[in-house]
């Protein structure tokens, strides 16, 4: 190192200074550039995917009803990817590697049409889109408004449902559903199973309704 006043060599243009401890030491840049690439590289923990399922009994009764699923619309917290859990008071915490496979919204559309055919008998049950050509005989439109686990243990579910008489022409009847249950283990498992046993006393609602309905309209 020249100790003149002369421009720097080679191995003063080699280096960078950082502040440590208060005082200035120099690290070479090759260093530094091999730690900054090896903080990068990193891996991330495995992203986990979970689904609802369909959990009603079938029924040995058969019906030629045609019933359409949807909307299906979530609470703006729920729609998302992520997994999403309480933590305390108004605090919720997004698990980034723990999710839904496929979407929410879609999984509890399908969970929701296969509970209602196999509570009222018929496989004409459909999601949204279904075309305009397909004749409706009911369309049941969900709004979720809660769907999660408690610090306390339990999961609960909050729906809003509406049922109407066709492809939406004539309004049936508007609804307000809500429902807990304990879990009965710990983890997100737990929780997916949990929120799908829930889905069951809606669904049973729901066709409740329907066959109401149908006896009204004899």
């Amino acid at each position: 190192m020249d100790s003149g006043g002369g421009p720097p060599d080679e191995e003063e243009k080699s280096m960078t200074t950082a502040l440590f401890h208060g005082g200035i030491r120099t690290i070479p840049l090759t260093l530094l550039l091999a730690l900054l690439l090896a903080a990068c590289a990193t891996p991330s923990p495995p992203s986990r995917f979970y689904r609802l399922t369909a959990e009603a009994p079938a029924t040995e009764r058969r019906s030629g009803l045609v019933i359409g699923v949807g909307p299906v619309l979530l609470a703006g917290y729920l729609d998302r990817p992520q997994m999403v859990t309480p933590v305390d008071g108004n605090r919720l915490r997004i698990d980034e590697f723990e999710r839904w496979a496929g979407g929410l919204e879609r999984n509890l559309a399908m969970v929701m049409a296969e509970n209602l055919s196999r509570l009222l008998g018929t496989d004409a049950v459909v999601i949204q889109p279904w075309g305009s050509r397909l004749p409706l005989d009911y369309q049941v439109a969900l709004e979720i408004r809660r769907l999660e686990r408690d610090t306390d243990g339990q999961v609960r579910l909050l729906a809003q449902w509406r049922l109407f008489r066709g492809d939406g022409d004539r309004l049936v009847g508007i609804h307000r559903s809500e429902f807990s249950a304990p879990l009965s283990g710990t983890g997100y498992d737990a929780q997916a199973v949990a929120e799908s046993r829930l889905l069951v006393p809606l669904a049973r609602e729901i066709a409740a309704a329907i066959e109401e309905a149908e006896k009204a309209a004899r």
